[in-house]
């Protein structure tokens, strides 16, 4: 499950010092060698950084910026930002392929209905992302890019779950204003903010429903799994596919500073840039899919060129903070060996390693992961100021339960 703008901002506060004093699983020979995100900041003085933010299960809709946490955290130690949490530099959809304007909506069905009935409704799901940036005073600007899938989810979560629950148990709130709110976006002709999959006056009825139920129990369901649990279902099933090209081609709009308000898919990528990925729950399970351009789920139709551009998106990308417990319950339902989480992450270190070679760079940015699976342990406030130099050790502090340095090559495609 997605953590929250607060938990996110404790996280990325302490993420210099969790990492001292952490013994570190795989091949990294000691904790001091680790990188962190304070590390790529410390780059970013002399070349363009990017973050990829990819949020997780249970996202909150239009309006939830999700990445504030980790905006806010970022400025308040780079202590110069010009804003405290960065300015929106612009937004795009996910258009190419199958997410074109003019393109049908798919055939998948649930329960033999339509999960998209008009092409409106398949617009109205394109995922989409939100160029955040961090300008600062005495150092270069911090390009914040966060990728929003939840749009293919709401149209089943909304009308098979929400509505269909709320005859049972009641009203589920605030899913049901989630679900019927509806904001045409007029930057985007076609596009939507936020689509009512539930129409406005089945919304007024609905909340008028009885309430039914343990309330405990209620609320647990309704927020766990009708709202969270669900995404991690669906993304393992036919809309698995959507999802990935999606974020691919949010990925490939994400490559450089735009000229304007987009930044088109094939925009050009300064030589020295640097991208780090952030992922919550769900989040980084797709992520890491959608990082091997050589698993067999990449779209036929792709072009050579994106393919090219995507595979040096991936010999930049230094560092991965994945914020995820679900991924081993996840990878049950894909058994075959030849194309698993493993498989798709050496996709990315092959890449990355080959780069630094090329680059005689074998002891920067080599490509790291680093995964905490509970975000529990108590935040030290001390460790805000120093963030970006050293911070004592405190008992009990939140520690990574992995930290993998994919230094070596595997085999080739």
């Amino acid at each position: 499950m997605r953590f929250t703008p607060a938990v996110s901002a404790l996280a990325f506060v302490l993420l210099p010092f969790v990492f001292r004093g952490q013994a570190p699983v795989g091949p990294t020979p000691s904790a001091q060698s680790t990188d962190t995100l304070a590390t790529s900041l410390h780059r970013a003085r002399t070349h363009q950084l990017h973050i990829l933010y990819i949020h997780g299960m249970a996202a909150g809709g239009t309006g939830d910026f999700d990445s504030w946490g980790l905006r806010k955290s970022i400025c308040d130690q780079l202590g110069d930002c010009t804003s405290p949490a960065g300015e929106m530099a612009g937004h795009e959809y996910a258009d190419q392929g199958e997410f074109a304007l003019s393109a049908p909506a798919p055939s998948l069905k649930y329960l033999g209905e339509p999960v998209w009935r008009t092409q409106e409704e398949w617009n109205a799901a394109a995922p989409f992302v939100i160029h955040w940036k961090l300008d600062r005073t005495s150092g270069s600007s911090v390009y914040v890019d966060e990728i929003d899938w939840w749009p293919l989810v709401f149209s089943l979560k909304c009308r098979r779950i929400i509505q269909g629950e709320a005859g049972l148990v009641g009203p589920l709130e605030p899913y049901l204003t989630m679900c019927s709110h509806s904001q045409p976006d007029a930057e985007f002709p076609g596009r939507y903010a936020s689509f009512p999959w539930i129409a406005t006056n089945d919304a007024a009825a609905l909340r008028n429903s009885p309430v039914g139920g343990a309330r405990l129990n209620r609320s647990w369901k309704g927020s766990l799994v009708d709202w969270g649990i669900s995404d991690a279902v669906m993304a393992v099933g036919a809309l698995r596919p959507y999802l990935l090209d999606g974020i691919r081609q949010l990925v490939l709009k994400s490559v450089n500073e735009p000229s304007g308000r987009t930044r088109g898919i094939m925009s050009a990528m300064q030589a020295d840039a640097e991208y780090v990925i952030v992922s919550h729950s769900l989040g980084s399970y797709l992520i890491f899919g959608a990082l091997d351009i050589r698993s067999s789920d990449v779209n036929a139709n792709t072009s050579d060129a994106v393919r090219l551009q995507f595979a040096d998106i991936l010999r930049h990308t230094s560092l991965v903070y994945f914020f995820a417990n679900q991924v081993s319950l996840l990878e049950l339902s894909d058994l075959d060996a030849s194309s698993n989480m493993l498989s798709h992450l050496q996709a990315w270190a092959d890449l990355r390693t080959g780069y630094l070679q090329e680059q005689k760079l074998s002891s920067e940015g080599r490509p790291q992961i680093i995964a905490f699976s509970d975000p529990s342990g108590p935040p030290q406030l001390e460790c805000a100021a120093a963030a970006l130099r050293d911070c004592p050790q405190y008992p009990g502090a939140q520690r990574p339960s992995l930290v993998l340095d994919l230094r070596e090559p595997g085999p080739g495609p």
